[in-house]
């Protein structure tokens, strides 16, 4: 490619992504459309001001930690906002008790509507943490992952729901608080990531992001995000940081 024979800081490659049509790459990536972000959020918002006793380390890396899960294809599903989350908790579970644990992404995509998210045709990662906030979430073994909308099998009797009152059937992990990040703070972000693996939302549209191969990608992601990830660390790479 004529991209890599220039000075960037990345490159670009080809991928399992490369003969795709703009169409199936959003189908398969992205959330049609774009989610804008609720102007007030049910989770608490904090980290306003920098509190830190010590800098944050110069660079942070929680894969060579050890503590990340593996990899997972989520096939034809628009379900990267419910993979950020679980990736995010599962990580924080191995932290905080020394022992992996591997979560429903297909829970949060069958029952998610309780909260806001739309199943494969994605959804908000603050919703599916409210509602994992309230009804905890499963164990993948118990509710496993099929790539596709289903019907939700958490809880006994829908008809309770409006008092919160429905038991739920599986119980893998619960979460007590959420902390929101100031939009577009990277020292915020880097505060965050101190504590463990950080769920965000970016725009993935870019003619760039489809065809990334490494690197450090940069350039404009202006517009509605699209696309969630799992951040889990940060550093300097040639300079860059």
């Amino acid at each position: 490619m004529q991209h890599n024979a220039e000075d960037h800081t990345f490159k670009l490659e080809v991928n399992e992504y490369t003969d795709m049509t703009d169409d199936e790459w959003a189908n398969h990536m992205l959330v049609r459309g774009g989610l804008e972000l609720p102007a007030e959020s049910p989770l608490e918002a904090e980290l306003d001001e920098p509190d830190f006793e010590l800098p944050p380390p110069g660079t942070l890396d929680w894969v060579r930690a050890g503590v990340m899960s593996p990899l997972e294809d989520r096939g034809q599903c628009g379900s990267c906002w419910a993979f950020s989350a679980t990736g995010a908790l599962e990580a924080r579970y191995h932290l905080l008790k020394n022992q992996r644990i591997d979560l429903s992404e297909q829970e949060l995509i069958d029952c998610g509507f309780l909260t806001g998210t739309n199943g494969c045709n994605g959804g908000l990662i603050e919703d599916a943490f409210v509602f994992i906030e309230i009804f905890g979430i499963a164990q993948e073994s118990e509710y496993p992952y099929t790539a596709k909308d289903g019907a939700c099998k958490t809880f006994l009797d829908y008809s309770s729901l409006v008092a919160l009152g429905v038991p739920a059937l599986f119980q893998g992990a619960r979460i007590k608080r959420v902390t929101m990040i100031p939009q577009g703070s990277e020292y915020h972000l880097k505060k965050a990531l101190t504590t463990g693996p950080v769920s965000v939302s970016l725009r993935g549209s870019a003619f760039n992001f489809k065809h990334f191969g490494s690197g450090i990608l940069t350039g404009a992601c202006d517009g509605p995000i699209n696309h969630s990830v799992l951040a889990v660390g940060y550093g300097i790479e040639n300079g860059i940081k």
